[in-house]
């Protein structure tokens, strides 16, 4: 077992769709254009790998100066409770810097974890749900 840490290198579509699928992810996962683009228009993407296979990833879109919002923290579940998922939020920490506010949607699975490292659940949060 050899886990890796890639900042900023983009992964194959098809393997990140596997792995969201996975995570329960409930996004329209089977246009690989689509998820294509939204890796190319990310500015901070954090990829894991034991190996060659992927197992974790987490995608970012940030300012610079007062916002960065998280979009996904997916890791493999056979990886879950390694630190992996702590560990990519770092790093998009580290690349977004210091002046921004992190904000992200968590599952209610992900809710424990998110409160676990510190992260400050919001009341007010409002969305206007994708067409397709």
């Amino acid at each position: 077992m050899t886990i890796s840490f890639h900042l900023n290198s983009l992964p194959e579509p098809q393997e990140v769709a596997d792995l969201l699928i996975e995570g329960g992810f409930l996004r329209p996962l089977d246009d690989l254009n689509r998820v294509e683009r939204m890796l190319e228009r990310a500015n901070i993407i954090v990829t894991v790998r034991d190996d060659q296979r992927i197992i974790g990833f987490c995608r970012a879109l940030s300012d610079g100066a007062y916002y960065c919002l998280i979009a996904e923290v997916v890791v493999a579940t056979d990886y879950k409770g390694k630190k992996i998922g702590k560990t990519m939020l770092e790093l998009v920490q580290r690349e977004a810097g210091d002046e921004v506010n992190f904000v992200l949607t968590s599952s209610v699975e992900g809710e424990t974890f998110y409160r676990h490292i510190g992260w400050e659940q919001i009341d007010r949060a409002f969305r206007l749900k994708r067409k397709r």
